[in-house]
């Protein structure tokens, strides 16, 4: 997998053919970390971090600091070429910060919007 931006970083990773993984993933599908004050909405894969989506070019962000976030909405995405993931709160929230800018590479499992549980 290679991973490119416009002005010009990038991250190649390339596994010999008899790779084997050293250990299983405990589990991939959680994105929400619990902390004390909040918690986070993490990255599900690396790649470029998009606060909208790219073929709207006119829209403003979908979450910024501040914003309130429904139950599966979505804050954002992760664009690994032409396949954009979402960041989808899993439950009711209000974005506390941003943690990534548009167009800067994030990686798998990076704490990108930072949360604080709905009033």
């Amino acid at each position: 997998m290679e991973i490119t931006t416009k002005d010009g970083p990038a991250l190649k990773i390339v596994l010999a053919p008899d790779a084997r993984l050293a250990r299983q993933p405990e589990d991939v599908r959680d994105v929400a970390s619990s902390v004390t004050e909040g918690w986070a909405i993490k990255a599900p894969l690396a790649g470029v971090f998009r606060d909208r989506h790219p073929g709207d070019v006119d829209a403003s962000p979908l979450a910024r600091q501040g914003s309130t976030l429904e139950a599966a909405e979505i804050a954002g995405f992760v664009e690994v070429g032409p396949i954009l993931l979402p960041f989808i709160a899993p439950k009711a929230a209000i974005v506390s910060g941003v943690q990534a800018r548009p167009g800067e590479l994030v990686g798998y499992g990076d704490p990108v919007f930072m949360m604080e549980h709905a009033q």
